[in-house]
């Protein structure tokens, strides 16, 4: 793990929704389903925290399986004070840990627990990208937009310039993620600031794709009998 005034990018991974929609048998239910042999919640944290310094997961209940995971990992879980509220006031609690904690870094990712499929390769296409501009980077918001490949099938070419996660955003900007309320997310603070975003085109269908419902999961092969 690295020392706090070292770490540069710091991923901060929303994880304390209800999942209502899924209709589990308890809150959050859906990110402890499996997707060949691993939870949902734990695969995206798995691929976010392979390519950060340092990785935030802010959850419902410190006593989850997610959140276990992470510690054990070397991450960081963080408690959703306002749970109920939304998206805005998790992501707002990530931020002011991130801030407190990591006085260097220079952006933090934020992408969503239930979204296991997004490819290693986008978040290392955002990490480049502010690497390699250190100083003008801190006003910059990254966001990844669908693309689809020439031989994409047609579901797939229906989404083309479909924006997803994860986002980065400069240090400059963790202020007001730090100041969020509600539900409406980081949103408000993309388009506030859409003169210093940039689109980063990608074919990896992963960025939007999530698990809403049971329907979303991958069909589990029959066995004998079944």
């Amino acid at each position: 793990m690295c020392e706090s005034n070292s770490i540069r990018h710091v991923g901060v991974l929303l994880a304390a929704g209800a999942g209502t929609r899924f209709g589990g048998a308890y809150a959050g239910a859906k990110l402890d389903q499996s997707i060949d042999g691993v939870a949902v919640g734990i695969r995206a944290f798995d691929t976010m925290h392979a390519h950060c310094d340092a990785t935030v997961v802010v959850v419902r209940s410190l006593a989850s399986a997610l959140a276990t995971h992470a510690t054990a990992r070397g991450g960081t879980a963080v408690l959703a004070r306002d749970a109920a509220q939304g998206m805005g006031a998790s992501l707002a609690d990530g931020a002011r840990y991130a801030m407190a904690t990591y006085p260097n870094a220079l952006f933090l990712l934020v992408s969503m627990a239930d979204m296991p499929w997004i490819d290693k390769s986008t978040y290392s296409r955002l990490c480049d990208i502010f690497i390699g501009d250190a100083i003008n980077s801190q006003y910059t918001i990254a966001q990844p937009i669908f693309q689809p490949a020439p031989n994409a099938e047609p579901a797939l070419v229906a989404a083309r310039a479909r924006p997803g996660h994860p986002v980065a955003f400069g240090r400059a900007h963790w202020s007001a993620l730090a100041a969020l309320t509600g539900d409406s997310g980081a949103r408000r603070v993309i388009e506030r600031e859409r003169k210093h975003r940039i689109s980063v085109e990608t074919t990896d269908a992963g960025i939007w794709r999530d698990v809403d419902t049971a329907a979303d999961l991958p069909q589990q092969p029959r066995t004998e009998g079944s």
